[in-house]
């Protein structure tokens, strides 16, 4: 895996001497996964407006099955999530760095998108779409009903009592699947985690396929 850099024909040398490199047949510059440890030097050229979050390859699409608030009809529900991940951060001395979460998230309040894992979530999933969320008050990656197109909202799926996305017994992981799907590069997001006993139960028990 690696990650894709948009580096201006003025920059290159610069890039360069920073760990960049040029992939003749993508005709783009990257950053290998062994020179990680340097994303703070090239994070000017990281394509993504507001990257927060380096996925790892796989990328991980937790599936689960649910029903619309609205019309009530039974749809299959994604969220992305990752077994451990890069985001960007400020360290204890207010720095802003790349860090390494050794850790497993389900991520929620997605508003970025790298544009390679967006085609593929729009050919593989057209129900996650980028939408306006009422309850958030910005534009999110949200699931939607496949019959009354419903925007199910984040807050839904992630509610700690009893969202889909947020189990509290092992009975409820055991409902979810873990996906596995392998990317040439590095997809990048922005959105949000929450650290807690209904991530270690997807984790634990969820079923892993791919």
């Amino acid at each position: 895996m690696s990650l894709l850099l948009n580096v201006p024909p003025a920059q290159v040398e610069l890039a360069k001497a920073k760990g960049a490199k040029w992939n003749d047949i993508d005709q783009s510059w990257y950053l290998p996964a062994e020179d990680f440890d340097r994303l703070v030097e090239i994070d000017a050229w990281i394509p993504q407006q507001h990257p927060c979050i380096i996925l790892p390859d796989p990328v991980t699409v937790l599936y689960a099955s649910g029903n619309c608030w609205k019309c009530d009809h039974t749809n299959q529900f994604i969220a992305l999530a990752a077994g451990y991940f890069y985001e960007k951060d400020h360290n204890e001395r207010d720095e802003l760095t790349w860090m390494l979460q050794d850790f497993f998230a389900v991520f929620e309040q997605v508003t970025d998108i790298s544009d390679h894992l967006q085609a593929f979530l729009r050919n593989k999933f057209p129900f996650y779409k980028y939408a306006w969320s009422e309850i958030a008050g910005k534009y999110l990656w949200l699931n939607h009903c496949s019959i009354c197109q419903a925007r199910q909202e984040d807050n839904q799926l992630f509610d700690t009592s009893n969202g889909i996305f947020h189990p509290t017994s092992q009975t409820a992981a055991d409902l979810l699947q873990l996906h596995r799907f392998h990317f040439k590069y590095n997809p990048v997001i922005n959105a949000d985690y929450e650290i807690g006993e209904h991530a270690r139960l997807i984790n634990e028990y969820s079923s892993r396929i791919g």
